[in-house]
């Protein structure tokens, strides 16, 4: 008898306990897919608005059933047979959940809101506003389906919080899933359709459970409609139309990229980690670090993009004609300088790191290439097939996070080449300051440093910013990481090479010879690069060829290193990252 009331009072219940699973797993997957909304659409650090909008929803739900508690207590008056009214209020604020889903989605997309402009132009301030108002409308509904769910079952809420937690569970774990399958915006019509599942869910057939009356089959056109809707929702998630597109801020820089003629997207891809794409484009010209020196051809390339935002090159190996440029890259040095050792090349995302690689005699030893976004990986070999950097035949591609990799690795390495994929930012605007890299903290720095060979170079370049900021910091980090492997003297270590828009270090565990220092010399006179750092620079030998009015990088660097510690750093200047201050690209 006690098997056979469970059952009943299961069964009796069973239409709320599959609406709130459904419901649930679309709004926490939905939750998550409104991190990536933001960080394609605007820029990751955006992605924080996606648990505003959600407690903000779920919170005013829960203020609304306070202030009006007959809506969850239908025994209030007295009539307990109204307690399927709370099963139709349930379906109700089901497809509310799915209307104002894909509504402010809709909504906000079409809206002109410009972060960048929000601190002189006030419009923006109120569009921000609508952005959560319309964004927490679908987790207010949700929040007011699970208060029906619960005043319905009474003595058996935890069953609700069960599904409640259940389906919660199940969206997170699919989201990352179902993005690469359907992408955006498609996966939005997906849950959307999900949500009138649930609602679906709660029209069943009366089971003639004392005390409550259930509400039966809902009459045909309504079960008609409901699914019709469901088809139209599917075949909108499986072909999103085309007014529906994500809306790119004009910042980032594939708006940009496609402004030039002829442009245009030939590959596209949303993963977990972030959405890919590859355009095609005459303007495409990014070899970071480049001499002025070099007077050929530069070679066709596409373009790849992370989140529509870090144009990184991939060079076209088979129309490639002339691969001298790659002498001209500032990197080259340290692979003229080490000898037959492995090399660990970190981050290449377009893969023109490699090509350096295999260009500056690595060809003839292994080359490990760590990226950690297999989607980048994926999406360069099918546009270039065999000729893809990562297909070649001395590449070992490892698809996750250098630091996990080195964690686990005890190879030493000739050459660690830390490519630099972040595009430009400026300090002066601020927008450099949200640009946070994991790759460079003192930890990081130590995992590199551990697996360098005794005569091994670590090689990194970054942007040159006015007021010196980046490679300064940058700078800072090297320093105090020599300290911590019990370096006395930073400076006998590090050679920084400027040219026009970058500064490259080069770092070894022993202090640089002085042959070592004649073949830096004779490939920055060859390659106009200026001597920004060495041990034994001379006044004389600063600011030759990429003249700035007075040598700031070349000061800067000399008062950084000859700071005893890092707690002494001279007035102004930024002191290196940590584990704890993950921001170490912030400018000053």
């Amino acid at each position: 008898m006690f098997k056979s009331s469970v059952i009943s009072n299961f069964t009796k219940y069973s239409a709320a306990y599959a609406a709130i699973f459904l419901l649930s797993a679309a709004t926490l997957a939905w939750e998550i897919i409104l991190t990536r909304v933001f960080a394609i659409t605007q820029f990751y650090h955006f992605a924080f608005l996606a648990v505003n909008v959600a407690l903000l929803g779920f919170g005013a739900s829960g203020t609304a059933l306070s202030l009006r508690p007959r809506w969850t207590d239908p025994d209030a008056d007295g009539r307990p047979e109204e307690r399927p009214a709370l099963l139709r209020r349930l379906e109700w604020n089901i497809l509310a959940f799915v209307g104002t889903l894909v509504g402010s989605y809709l909504l906000v997309n079409a809206l002109p809101f410009d972060s960048y402009a929000i601190a002189w132009d006030s419009r923006q301030v109120w569009l921000l506003v609508i952005y959560y108002l319309a964004l927490s409308t679908p987790f207010f509904f949700t929040g007011m389906a699970v208060g029906m769910a619960l005043a319905m079952t009474r003595q058996r809420s935890n069953r609700v919080y069960a599904s409640n937690l259940l389906g919660s569970a199940l969206g997170a774990l699919a989201a990352p899933f179902i993005l690469p399958w359907l992408g955006l915006p498609g996966v939005i019509f997906a849950l959307a359709a999900v949500g009138v599942l649930a609602a679906l869910a709660t029209r069943r057939p009366n089971v003639g459970a004392t005390g409550w009356r259930a509400t039966g089959w809902s009459p045909l056109p309504r079960l008609l409609a409901l699914s019709l809707l469901t088809l139209l929702l599917l075949l909108a998630a499986f072909f999103p139309p085309a007014w529906a597109d994500l809306r790119i801020s004009p910042y980032k820089g594939l708006p940009q990229a496609l402004n030039y003629p002829g442009s245009q997207v030939i590959a596209r891809q949303d993963g977990a980690i972030a959405r890919v794409e590859i355009i095609e484009s005459g303007g495409v010209r990014s070899l970071p670090g480049l001499s002025f020196q070099y007077r050929g051809q530069l070679p066709p390339q596409y373009g790849l993009l992370s989140d529509s935002d870090d144009l990184n090159p991939v060079l076209d190996n088979a129309q490639a004609i002339d691969w001298t440029f790659l002498d001209y890259l500032p990197e080259a040095l340290a692979y003229d300088l080490t000898g037959a050792d492995p090399v660990l090349v970190l981050h290449p995302r377009g893969g023109l790191a490699i090509w350096q690689a295999l260009n500056g005699g690595a060809s003839a030893r292994p080359i490990i290439a760590i990226e950690p976004d297999p989607l980048a990986v994926t999406q360069i070999d099918q546009i270039l097939s065999a000729d893809s950097p990562y297909r070649q035949p001395q590449v070992t591609t490892i698809t996750e996070s250098a630091r996990s990799f080195l964690q686990r690795d005890q190879e030493k390495y000739g050459v660690i080449h830390l490519a630099l994929t972040q595009p430009y930012r400026p300090v002066t605007s601020g927008a450099f300051s949200l640009s946070e890299n994991y790759d460079l903290t003192l930890e990081a720095l130590d995992a590199y440093l551990d697996h360098l060979s005794p005569a091994g170079i670590l090689a990194l370049s970054r942007w040159l910013q006015i007021p010196p900021s980046e490679s300064v910091r940058t700078l800072a980090l090297l320093a105090e990481g020599l300290r911590r492997h019990g370096v006395e003297q930073p400076g006998e270590h590090i050679v920084a090479l400027r040219g026009v828009q970058t500064t490259t270090f080069y770092v070894k565990l022993t202090p640089w010879s002085s042959t070592e220092l004649a073949q830096v010399r004779d490939f920055a006179r060859s390659r106009r690069f200026d001597i920004s750092f060495a041990p034994d620079l001379q006044a004389d030998e600063t600011n030759q060829y990429n003249i700035l009015p007075e040598p700031y990088y070349e000061q800067a660097y000399l008062d950084l290193l000859i700071t005893p510690s890092v707690n002494s750093f001279p007035a102004g200047w930024p002191a290196p990252s940590s584990a704890s201050n993950r921001l170490p690209s912030a400018g000053l």
